[in-house]
């Protein structure tokens, strides 16, 4: 069985909208510490939106990959160094801004 790919948006409460004007710049790091990130499963809208801006799927699966083996490696500073860019470049696959 296929583990469904989670992807993730903004959650960002009217009331701190308006606060800012509605005119937030936001970082997907930021906004996880806020907990404004959330996740949403992959659905008919968010493939026809990664096929539209040209979601890479086989570089996020290499990614994947890629961590797993670091993550079974034994614990360092450079692996640590490999996993937080790594995790950066998937956060970015998968952060979905249209939504």
């Amino acid at each position: 069985m296929i583990k469904q790919q989670q992807f993730y948006v903004f959650r960002i409460k009217s009331s701190r909208l308006k606060e800012y004007k509605y005119n937030i710049t936001l970082t997907p790091d930021q906004a996880r510490k806020n907990k404004e990130l959330i996740s949403i499963g992959d659905s008919e809208l968010i493939r026809q939106i990664r096929n539209h801006i040209g979601v890479d799927t086989e570089k996020l699966q290499e990614l994947n990959k890629i961590k797993k083996t670091i993550k079974f490696q034994k614990s360092s500073d450079s692996n640590i160094k490999a996993l937080e860019k790594i995790q950066k470049q998937i956060d970015d696959i998968l952060f979905v801004p249209e939504v």
